[in-house]
């Protein structure tokens, strides 16, 4: 039981760090970031589509599959554009990220509750801790467009924060169930 504890601690530690070095990134070196992530996404979904591509042309029997060149053909076009126009992405990454980071604040209010049930004293820290990501979150979603630079610049800051926020949860908080299951 320890080394499973130990093994998903040492997971969201790491997946903490990376919101954390993804974010500092972001804000440092936004519109090199962004152009960064553009290709490689871009780059990604091309191989991916010529292999899905490469499958279908040369299956045979039951893997001819028609999902395999409509997805090749998605693919292919999806990461064309984005090594050609980057600022289609763009616009849409506050929208996602913001989505992703209103789902992770809103999956630690059960966190929270939980805290409260088991009689911790300091769970309301952890409920407004929750609460403050979710509205980072939201406010990436509701202000997709304004500067880029800027944009990319908060998401980077939303992120280090959510890092920081999920690195808290997983010393102290899980510190203090430790000292309750005793």
């Amino acid at each position: 039981m320890w080394s499973e504890e130990k093994r998903i601690r040492g997971i969201f530690t790491g997946m903490s760090a990376g919101y954390i070095a993804l974010g500092l990134v972001l804000m440092l070196w936004p519109q090199g970031a962004m152009n960064v992530i553009c290709g490689v996404l871009g780059a990604a979904a091309v191989v991916l589509g010529v292999y899905k591509l490469f499958r279908y042309f040369t299956a045979q029997g039951v893997e001819v599959l028609f999902v395999n060149m409509s997805a090749g053909v998605v693919l292919l076009l999806v990461g064309l554009v984005l090594l050609i126009r980057p600022a289609l992405l763009l616009g849409l990454l506050p929208i996602l990220l913001g989505l992703l980071v209103v789902i992770d604040g809103t999956s630690r209010v059960r966190t929270a509750l939980e805290l409260r049930r088991v009689g911790y004293g300091a769970w309301g820290l952890e409920l407004a801790f929750s609460a403050l990501s979710v509205l980072l979150g939201v406010v990436l979603i509701a202000n997709p467009m304004f500067s880029l630079n800027l944009a990319t610049a908060f998401i980077g800051a939303v992120l280090c924060v959510d890092g920081i926020i999920n690195l808290w949860d997983i010393f102290y908080v899980s510190r203090q169930i430790r000292n309750l299951r005793r």
